[in-house]
């Protein structure tokens, strides 16, 4: 997990809208071209069998601590 973000407008701190957005930004796990020291960018590249891991892991850990999220976004890369 690389950073989670609440975020508080003046609107959702008032007592008509207690609304809090939070956004988790969770970068992928560990690719072929990340276990040999490479850049990849854009390029595609598969998960390793840790990288599997690590996203196996992570779902758990959602389904643990976020149960209630609405909404998910990925990109359409092979490493997600």
């Amino acid at each position: 997990l690389i950073g989670s973000l609440s975020l508080r407008s003046s609107i959702a701190s008032s007592a008509f809208a207690p609304h809090v957005a939070r956004f988790l930004i969770v970068r992928h796990g560990e690719t072929d071209y990340n276990s040999d020291g490479r850049v990849q960018g854009t390029l595609e590249s598969q998960l390793t069998p840790r990288g599997q891991m690590q996203a196996t892991e992570l779902g758990r850990w959602l389904a643990r601590n976020e149960p209630s999220i609405g909404r998910v976004v990925v990109s359409p890369k092979k490493r997600t």
